[in-house]
């Protein structure tokens, strides 16, 4: 994975808060679907590709253990 070096996750924190997480949201709303399973939804179907790619299962664990949860735990009505 040192394709990546150089690369920071946090340049892009805009695009998942401000795009992709609202896309999730107004669809789970749209379909009556808890937003936990589409994101599951999402989020394996992220994570194959990336292991398709060549990601180990143990670097994805290893990546979300080193996350940032901080900026998840946005209010109720944020969500």
């Amino acid at each position: 994975m040192s394709i990546y070096s150089g690369h920071r996750i946090q340049d892009h924190e805009a695009f998942i808060l401000c795009e992709l997480f609202p896309l999730i949201m107004g669809h789970a709303r749209a379909s009556g679907t808890p937003s936990e399973i589409v994101i599951v939804t999402a989020f394996l179907h992220l994570a194959a590709i990336l292991k398709n790619k060549g990601l180990s299962c143990g670097t994805l664990l290893e990546c979300i253990d080193a996350a940032p949860l901080a900026m998840y735990n946005a209010p109720k009505g944020f969500h």
